[in-house]
């Protein structure tokens, strides 16, 4: 629902009981999108882009020094994200004691 400018209190606008359904919603299951996750990496790397993950961007903030690397895993550790244990433990000894942030 667009604002309506000229009512002075703009949320009146916003009051409905229910939103209303979004046309882009879709009900996604993990393998649904894991596969479009991966039709989306191998177009990105016909067009030449470099493709990373979620740790990926981590360790690159880390290096950075934008983020502590172990502080965001732990935050992540709180949800249901996935990944290679084997990266993982790579990349916690690479940012061991750096302390970034």
């Amino acid at each position: 629902m667009a604002l309506n400018p000229s009512t002075q209190d703009f949320t009146q606008d916003f009051t409905r009981e229910k939103p209303p359904q979004s046309p882009w919603r879709h009900p996604f299951t993990p393998i649904s999108c894991s596969l479009m996750v991966r039709r989306g990496v191998r177009a990105a790397e016909r067009q030449g882009l470099r493709v990373t993950g979620t740790l990926g961007v981590l360790d690159l903030a880390a290096e950075r020094g934008l983020l502590d690397f172990a502080q965001a895993i732990q935050f992540l550790e709180a949800t249901t994200f996935r990944r290679p244990m084997a990266l993982l433990e790579t990349l916690l000894l690479k940012h061991k004691g750096s302390g970034n942030k």
